[in-house]
């Protein structure tokens, strides 16, 4: 995570979304997501967590793309409207097509996703 060349430090929520992501998970594990959900919803996290998963779900591995998509749907069915708001803001739509226009499973999981959030 670099900003005009100075480092920036992580958060909290890119680590906690990092490590529901990591490729080396064999499924979701569904307590660090009910986790970042409870944050959400506790905190004013909802822009941080949308940023973190946006990075993870344009990730080149298509597990981790997985992984994101799958936090993003937790995270929707589960947090308050501020998330939902961050979600559809033009910036997100634009990488959640452009993941939905490209080839194999993180594509067609996030059709599922669109067509679940209309």
């Amino acid at each position: 995570l670099f900003k005009f060349g100075a480092p920036v430090q992580p958060t909290a929520m890119d680590e906690a979304v990092d490590r529901a992501t990591d490729e080396l998970l064999i499924a979701p594990d569904w307590g660090i997501n009910m986790e970042i959900c409870d944050e959400i919803t506790r905190s004013s996290a909802a822009a941080d967590a949308c940023r973190a998963i946006r990075r993870r779900m344009l990730h080149k591995n298509t597990k981790v793309a997985l992984l994101a998509l799958t936090l993003l749907e937790a995270a929707m069915k589960n947090c308050p409207d501020e998330f939902h708001r961050q979600v559809a803001a033009k910036d997100f739509q634009a990488d959640l097509v452009k993941v939905a226009t490209a080839k194999g499973e993180p594509a067609e999981r996030a059709l599922t996703l669109i067509e679940s959030f209309a």
